[in-house]
């Protein structure tokens, strides 16, 4: 899935639960607005593959907690 194709409340709880570096946190930001992976190199001031290394531990992260959290519990808990 496709970090920008994500509910608010999805967002929030990767936020609250992934534990995102500052680095992290900035390209999880852009991309949740639709920027490119291009345009988060400029933002990131890194080059592309810098920011696909990234962009890899963000979606680990998001990978562990998609299958550790029960997401709908959590949502229904705190919305």
């Amino acid at each position: 899935m496709r970090i920008s194709a994500c509910t608010l409340p999805e967002l929030e709880l990767y936020r609250e639960m992934c534990n995102f570096t500052p680095e992290e946190s900035m390209l999880f930001e852009a991309r949740a607005e639709g920027q490119t992976l291009e345009s988060c190199c400029e933002i990131l001031h890194m080059e592309m593959t810098g920011v696909k290394r990234v962009s890899a531990k963000v979606r680990a992260k998001m990978d562990f907690i998609g299958q550790t959290v029960d997401i709908k519990k959590w949502i229904n808990q705190r919305f």
